[in-house]
């Protein structure tokens, strides 16, 4: 199997930074009436780890209710803005232009549009009229890890095709005034962000090699979202770490048996950086060292957590360290799935 460089990843956050405390202000003031005290929400926030994040809107924007129009509106002016910053970037560092691009991926959760975001970019970035485009949309906290994988796949398919991943999640926009433990959940963890990935077929570090998807059985209802009227509402379970730290390993040990490695054989982890409860987990699971999860317990601090962007956000910061060797990167999202790509640093 032909190895995938990469050739340049960067990322990229809307202009709107937000704190703990500002982000737990907004939370106890549209949701003090149904929580006692406030004692349920400092607890939360405490026990977040987030210190700050980046928002696709003002603060203010966030205290009036929203419906479909206005998430839609917004989603459709800040992701090609955000996708355009981090794929101009990527583009810069790998030496092309964007008439160099063969295929656009286009990976987003959390707002769709049609035209697609990788159709409204064409003029913006000054693609060839005949790129070509694949739009994805449900892959969640998963997707930064299997955009990744797709891309290969794109890449390998026809050595010398430049292949552009593009990840974008504004998770900010599907926040509800609803008091639901979930909803004060995901004020506390979840940002915005943007990462662009420039790939092409060859044989240098660092690039991507094996990639896997494990979906458990019965297991629709972990995590994804409600869609109703106001938007999208997130839905997770409570016992996702748990459920973790059961299955996870066993998943993880067949796929880098397939490839004549384990665990040990690893030189480090990339994991999604989902929540302080998740990485506890996936460490626990893995049998990793305490430290082996720094950067995205370091992202998840800085960025919280950016849904399919926050993985990629995570391989920046390691690549930046100069981090080598083999790696493995995790990302979890809805189906239940973990997406697995071996990455030689």
């Amino acid at each position: 199997m032909q190895p995938v460089r990469i050739l340049a990843l960067e990322t990229a956050v809307p202009p709107h930074r937000a704190s703990r405390d500002e982000v737990r202000a907004l939370a106890r003031e549209v949701f003090a009436d149904s929580l006692a005290g406030n004692r349920a929400l400092d607890r939360i926030f405490d026990t977040s780890t987030v210190d700050q994040r980046w928002l696709a809107r003002p603060v203010d924007w966030y205290r009036r209710p929203h419906g479909w129009a206005d998430r839609a509106g917004a989603f459709e002016q800040a992701a090609p803005a955000l996708l355009e910053q981090a794929a101009g970037r990527a583009l810069a560092a790998a030496g092309l232009s964007a008439g160099d691009v063969d295929h656009v991926l286009c990976v987003s959760t959390t707002g769709f549009a049609a035209p697609s975001l990788d159709a409204r970019l064409i003029a913006p970035l000054g693609l060839r009229p005949d790129v070509r485009r694949t739009p994805v949309f449900g892959w969640g906290c998963a997707g930064g890890a299997i955009g990744l994988a797709r891309g290969a796949e794109l890449a390998r398919a026809a050595p010398g095709r430049v292949v552009l991943c593009l990840v974008v999640e504004l998770c900010s926009l599907a926040f509800r005034l609803d008091p639901d433990p979930v909803n004060v959940v995901g004020s506390a963890l979840f940002g915005d962000a943007a990462a662009a990935v420039v790939l092409q077929a060859g044989p240098d570090a660092p690039r991507i090699g094996a990639t896997a998807e494990h979906t458990w059985p019965d297991s629709l209802d972990v995590m994804g979202w409600r869609i109703d009227d106001a938007g999208f509402g997130l839905e997770l379970r409570r016992d996702l770490p748990v459920f973790l730290a059961a299955r996870l390993r066993p998943v993880v040990e067949r796929f880098l048996a397939r490839h004549g490695r384990s665990i040990e054989d690893l030189d480090g982890v990339v994991g999604h950086p989902g929540g302080p409860k998740v990485l506890d987990a996936v460490g626990e699971s893995l049998g990793l060292a305490d430290s082996a999860l720094d950067d995205s317990r370091a992202v998840l601090s800085r960025f919280g957590n950016a849904s399919a962007a926050g993985v990629l956000m995570v391989l920046r910061r390691a690549l930046d360290r100069g981090a080598r060797g083999c790696h493995l990167l995790l990302a979890l999202g809805p189906g239940f799935t973990a997406a697995l790509d071996l990455l030689e640093l």
